[in-house]
């Protein structure tokens, strides 16, 4: 029954979570610029979680050891991760890990922060790398909220 209602509850987010991916990829959120799409995304989830945090990448995180991305400059502030928190009946954890980051169009695309929907795909950067797969994960995370079922 709750696989039935998991569905019935996606179905009836669908034009809800294109809207979310057609609001992210507006937001030209190229390397530095991540967080007003962060942000955004953490609107859109409060309610539909236990825990929505945004957490601030400290400066300090390029002296790590492990720190593996060496450009100059790079600044961290404004572009915090998102911590989300869905609790479960269960012991069992599941983790979503992505970016939100895009790469930055060339020249030569017209108007690349400009959603389209045409048969039913999206279209604009970013709508395959990797915002719609946070649309993705977002769209599950507010179908468990419908269905009342705890992941």
């Amino acid at each position: 029954m709750s696989q039935l209602c998991l569905s019935h509850a996606l179905q009836a987010r669908r034009e809800d979570v294109c809207n979310l991916l057609c609001d992210l990829i507006r937001i030209p959120s190229t390397v530095g610029q991540e967080g007003p799409a962060m942000e955004l995304l953490a609107r859109r989830l409060h309610g539909l979680a236990d825990e929505v945090e945004l957490v601030p990448v400290p400066q300090e995180i390029t002296q790590d050891p492990d720190y593996s991305w060496p450009i100059r400059g790079l600044r961290y502030e404004g572009r915090p991760n998102l911590r989300v928190v869905k609790k479960g009946s269960g012991p069992g954890a599941l983790l979503f890990n992505t970016h939100l980051d895009v790469v930055p169009p060339s020249a030569t695309h017209d108007r690349p922060f400009d959603p389209r929907v045409e048969d039913g795909l999206v279209w604009g950067r970013g709508a395959c790398d990797a915002k719609g797969q946070v649309a993705c994960a977002y769209a599950l995370l507010a179908a468990l909220h419908d269905a009342n079922i705890a992941p």
